[in-house]
């Protein structure tokens, strides 16, 4: 591949890029941004954000929501071991996990705890952690939602907008 792709990873960029390389007559266009949901999710632009995939995004928020608690976990273990590298190494796999959803206040305080981990430092990690427990705890209830898979009845799993692709 010719390409570079940041965590975590904008599923409309990442098929753009694939098509635009498999079938090089066509143009690609039409990206969205990330959505910009801090405190509540907004399931139009998250549906947006997936190209109208409610399956994979309702897919990708039971993961998290299932692996969510070993992550945490994880963070805190290190936190307790004062062990450095483990924590940056668990908090860069929930950030890259939680940014999935765009940006939020959870990515954002993982980040942080990631960045301090890097730099051989706990100063003020255990109090960062708060935040992140208080940021998860904000997210999980909209992720709950979106995972139970209900949809409005006669709602479609793809957007009328999205062709399917030829196999």
């Amino acid at each position: 591949m010719d390409g570079y792709f940041a965590k975590p990873l904008d599923p409309r960029s990442f098929l753009a890029a694939i098509e635009s390389r498999a079938l090089p007559t066509e143009t690609v266009s039409g990206r969205l941004d990330a959505a910009k949901a801090e405190s509540s999710l907004d399931e139009a632009a998250l549906l947006a954000r997936f190209d109208g995939n409610r399956k994979l995004l309702e897919s990708l928020a039971r993961t998290f929501r299932e692996d969510c608690p070993k992550m945490m976990a994880r963070i805190r273990k290190s936190l307790q071991t004062r062990d450095t590298q483990g924590l940056a190494e668990a908090a860069h796999a929930l950030k890259g996990s939680v940014g999935n959803f765009g940006a939020s206040s959870a990515f954002d305080s993982a980040r942080k705890i990631e960045m301090t981990a890097r730099q051989g430092t706990l100063d003020g990690a255990w109090e960062m952690y708060a935040a992140l427990e208080d940021d998860i705890a904000r997210l999980l209830p909209g992720l709950e939602k979106l995972s139970d898979g209900k949809r409005a009845p006669g709602q479609r799993t793809r957007s009328l907008a999205t062709p399917r692709r030829k196999r």
